[in-house]
């Protein structure tokens, strides 16, 4: 059971993507409160559970990790405890991850950062003119231009702006990738 009262809104496109393709290893473990009626309500992986149950052959069972709660102030306070901590990756660590998993779109994009003669950073301390930090804005050039598109886009903007690290921003990257 979902509880809306303090649970998020269900994400539609979520939801489909996940029944789309119901892939255990990407699933994980959702977390259940056990409430006094002896129902399970949902703590944590609210979107992969719809997803799976609405996948085309819904398994007959999902596994779950489950703790008794007392009352439903309890079973909110611990819902933002478990969201409140938790740390989304960041799109640089994607990017790293997906260089090791040998993802096509993220090797391509890797090329053409190195053909225009930079690097993909993440500490912007360290950063210089040739370093970019705005890695999100590098899969959507790459998503609307493809590899060749983004390989001149990088290079249009290191040679328009030399020495000048905004040359990299999210906003020029997306501007220079629309033209």
């Amino acid at each position: 059971v979902i509880d809306h009262r303090y649970q998020r809104a269900p994400k539609p496109a979520l939801v489909a993507a996940i029944a789309s393709d119901p892939r255990w290893e990407l699933f994980g473990i959702p977390v259940l409160f056990k409430r006094s009626n002896n129902q399970y309500y949902v703590a944590d992986g609210q979107q992969r559970i719809l997803g799976m149950k609405s996948s085309k052959t819904p398994p007959p069972e999902i596994p779950a990790v489950w703790f008794p709660v007392d009352d439903l102030a309890d079973e909110a306070a611990v819902f933002v405890q478990i969201n409140e901590f938790r740390k989304s990756l960041t799109s640089l660590e994607k990017h790293k991850g997906k260089i090791v998993a040998e993802d096509p779109a993220t090797l391509a994009i890797e090329r053409s950062v190195e053909t225009a003669g930079l690097t993909v950073g993440g500490n912007s301390a360290a950063q210089d003119a040739r370093t970019i930090n705005a890695v999100a804005a590098l899969y959507w050039v790459y998503d609307r231009i493809a590899e060749e598109g983004l390989t001149q886009t990088l290079i249009v903007c290191r040679d328009a702006f030399e020495d000048d690290s905004s040359a990299f921003s999210s906003h020029m990257l997306r501007a220079v990738g629309s033209i």
